[in-house]
């Protein structure tokens, strides 16, 4: 049961790690920003009820999962960084575009 939740977390993080990199390429829509949420909140659930339903002494054996889910959150972490610093970019062009439209047009 263990190895179960194990593979669903990190199933989960895959995919989630897939629809951020949608994201961080202009790719996205609304049902991907809604997926975004859905797939965050299952694996935030999903690994709060593993670590309330098993021990560490429990977990201790499945070494290998737990840090093949550390390593996909270190790479969900640098994937959402790198996204969140790419759209604020965007976000200034876009602001920077309007003004100078702005100008223009008066």
């Amino acid at each position: 049961m263990i190895q179960r939740s194990l593979d669903v977390i990190i199933e989960l993080s895959q995919q989630l790690l897939a629809v951020i990199e949608t994201v961080a390429s202009n790719e996205a829509t609304n049902d991907t920003l809604e997926q975004l949420t859905i797939l965050s909140n299952a694996r935030d659930k999903a690994i709060k009820t593993l670590f309330n339903e098993y021990s560490h002494e429990e977990l201790a054996p499945n070494q290998e999962r737990l840090q093949k889910i550390a390593d996909i959150d270190q790479q969900l972490q640098q994937t959402s960084q790198s996204t969140k610093a790419q759209m604020a970019q965007q976000v200034i062009k876009q602001k920077k575009n309007t003004k100078a439209a702005s100008a223009y047009l008066k």
